[in-house]
């Protein structure tokens, strides 16, 4: 004959369970933010393609950050990429609490934008504006979606601006930090890093080191 837990007992594995979960939940919720964390970087060497098969039709033109059409449309750098990334996907970080469509801004020095000129075809950077030992620590494009506080959420802005720079326009952003107040940074030259905003924004000298080229050779197109 099976002997019924008394209450104590019932108590006792009750408050057994709540101790497990008590130290499994954080380790549980650190590997979930972990598997994000790779997942937008993924999002992140995604774009980086779009950018280098979008380059590659337009002779070695980058493609601008925005611009307006002839209908004097606004049309962002992830409409110019959608037809190489074929995914809308690639362009939200699956921690992005706060935006809609898009979680990553472009590099503005690099990436043109010329939404505020004359309605015009799309018009950026050219490939030899840029030196290719600079490459390496030139920022493509990295999580953005903050204020100046780098806390307040600016959603689906798709620009990030450079730490000399205010925001000034529609659409402009500091990084954000989303895993582990870490951000995912994309590099010109396709590899990608997770990085302090210390590591790669702040305390810069000079300021802007990663957003500026060592040099421009032709200019803006």
């Amino acid at each position: 004959m099976r002997r019924a837990f008394s209450l104590l007992e019932l108590l006792v594995v009750v408050a057994i369970l709540a101790i497990l979960t008590a130290i499994l939940f954080p380790a549980f919720s650190r590997a979930r933010e972990q598997a994000r964390r790779g997942s937008c970087a993924s999002n992140l060497r995604q774009i980086f393609l779009a950018h280098y098969q979008y380059k590659e039709d337009y002779d070695g033109v980058f493609a601008p950050g925005a611009y307006r059409n002839a209908r004097n449309q606004r049309v962002l750098w992830t409409q110019l990429f959608q037809p190489y990334a074929k995914s809308e996907q690639i362009f939200r970080c699956p921690s992005d609490a706060n935006s809609l469509r898009l979680s990553y801004g472009l590099n503005t020095i690099a990436f043109a934008d010329v939404e505020n000129i004359a309605p015009q075809q799309p018009g950026g950077v050219r490939l030899g504006a840029l030196r290719f030992d600079a490459t390496g620590e030139l920022i493509l494009a990295c999580e953005s979606g903050a204020g100046d506080d780098f806390t307040t959420p600016v959603p689906d802005s798709w620009k990030i601006v450079p730490p000399s720079a205010s925001l000034g326009f529609e659409g402009d952003a500091r990084p954000f930090g989303r895993h582990f107040e870490r951000a995912n940074v994309l590099f010109f030259d396709g590899h990608v890093k997770s990085l302090s905003l210390e590591a790669f924004y702040r305390n810069q000298s000079p300021a802007d080191r990663f957003f500026v080229p060592s040099s421009y050779v032709d200019g803006f197109q």
